[in-house]
């Protein structure tokens, strides 16, 4: 998964990604958004999220109870009995990504501080400042064309 690029789950997927969630602890509708956003799975809106929360307890997979104010959500055994039924079609769906075990991942992680460090510069930069992080940019552009290039 590149940087700044959100993980796309197959059409259908979302509600076996929440039942997969669930299935390892109860959580709230606000913690599962927040697990989306913290694996770089992108933001998971809450106008998606719900009406996937809703049918899922209307089809007894999961139940929810009100507690301290939110609503929390755990799978049943209907819900474990349906991952458990789908487990084939979903194999590496559900797998988290951790860049520095995948190939390339060292790469994607450089990309993405090198990409930090270039943004910090875009908003607080001095423009002959800027001048010079354009020019060293291209320059590095121009020689991983060329490291490419001799392989």
């Amino acid at each position: 998964m590149w940087p700044g690029r959100r993980r796309r789950f197959k059409r259908g997927m979302l509600k076996y990604v929440v039942l997969k969630l669930l299935e390892a602890q109860e959580r709230h509708g606000y913690d599962l958004m927040r697990h989306f956003s913290e694996q770089g799975w992108g933001r998971l809106a809450a106008s998606s999220l719900y009406p996937v929360l809703a049918a899922l307890e209307a089809q007894g997979y999961i139940e929810g109870r009100d507690e301290e104010g939110k609503r929390t959500y755990g799978i049943t055994e209907k819900g474990r009995q349906r991952l458990h039924d789908v487990a084939d079609d979903l194999e590496g769906e559900l797998d988290d990504e951790d860049p520095a075990q995948t190939p390339n991942g060292g790469l994607r992680d450089a990309l993405t501080r090198l990409s930090g460090a270039v943004s910090q510069a875009a908003h607080s930069a001095k423009p002959q400042t800027v001048e010079q992080i354009v020019e060293r940019l291209n320059a590095a552009r121009k020689e991983i064309y060329m490291l490419l290039a001799n392989e």
